[in-house]
């Protein structure tokens, strides 16, 4: 949720008020606010001088059609370079959404929208629109750097199963990740994994193994530890840092997250900005806050949720 003035703040409330599971997002021409629910996404015509907007006022629907039900955030952003599109963010519908491997059931996917060709009743998500990539099981955060290639962070989550036998790895997997999105203006069908790839393969067998997933799936371009519960990213700016919110782990002994962390970019030779610490690299982060006594985490800690610059 980004927030830029006490009208959008009345929109806020006037939503909560109205029990919407909210997230909203001005438009790089400041006239415009989108806010979304479970299944819609709206717009309003926005003035950040005259009355506040309200979630009474006259707005247009211009995304439905989401599935009404499990991870519920459907994140809206605008990318700067291109202020025509609109990008919404689906998560899956349960923890393992094994329907949601076919890109055609549009969830734990990222599709994007032209706001110039809005039909009259609003773009369909499913049917309608562009894949900027899917297999992606809770995405919550997507930033633009300088040159305005799209990067996002993904809670990920799985039991590791061999041979019908279940064992317990979530104390350390799968990692959370940083994925790497690049230009989101024409469609990508790039597939991250979800529900079946994440660090690892969730049930190897034969036909399908760890092999097999790092053939067939885009790897993160960085990982995070498991249970860090990244919700959002910011780039400051002229400056070669990505920040990044952990939320924090819910289910993992000793807790982990909880922090506020800055990630090096650089420019590389074939010109894409990238994070200095290699992909292998799950320490490629400067804390920059934290709790001093994890271990009290996470009822006697502070919770990072959403930036902004």
């Amino acid at each position: 949720m980004q927030l830029f003035s006490a009208n959008l703040l009345a929109l806020a409330v006037s939503l909560a008020s109205a029990s919407v599971q909210l997230a909203i997002y001005l438009a790089t021409d400041s006239m415009t606010s989108y806010a979304s629910s479970i299944t819609t996404v709206w717009k309003w015509a926005y003035d950040p001088v005259v009355a506040p907007v309200s979630v009474s006022g006259t707005s247009t629907a211009v995304v439905n059609g989401m599935y009404n039900g499990g991870h519920a955030t459907r994140t809206s952003v605008i990318p700067k370079n291109n202020p025509n599109l609109l990008v919404v963010l689906h998560g899956s519908n349960a923890n393992l959404d094994m329907p949601s491997q076919d890109v055609k059931t549009a969830r734990a996917a990222v599709k994007v929208f032209n706001m110039t060709a809005v039909p009259s009743s609003g773009y369909n998500y499913v049917s309608q629109g562009w894949n900027a990539g899917y297999g992606l099981r809770n995405e919550v955060s997507l930033t633009f750097y300088g040159n305005n290639m799209a990067y996002k962070t993904v809670q990920t989550t799985c039991p590791r199963v061999v041979n019908g036998q279940s064992t317990d790895i979530h104390i350390d997997n799968p990692a959370e990740e940083l994925n790497y999105f690049g230009n989101i203006s024409a469609p990508d069908t790039k597939w991250y994994g979800y529900p079946v790839c994440f660090t690892l393969v969730q049930a190897p067998n034969a036909a399908f193994n760890d092999d097999t997933c790092k053939a067939q799936s885009s790897p993160p371009r960085l990982s995070y530890q498991a249970h860090s519960a990244p919700l959002d990213a910011e780039f400051m700016p002229g400056s070669n840092k990505l920040f990044v919110t952990f939320h924090g782990s819910w289910d993992r002994k000793p807790p982990m997250g909880y922090k506020l962390v800055w990630i090096p970019f650089c420019i590389i030779a074939a010109g894409p900005y990238e994070p200095v610490a290699p992909a292998s690299s799950n320490t490629g982060h400067t804390d920059i806050l934290k709790n001093p006594n994890q271990t009290n985490c996470a009822a006697g800690c502070f919770r990072t949720v959403g930036t902004a610059v």
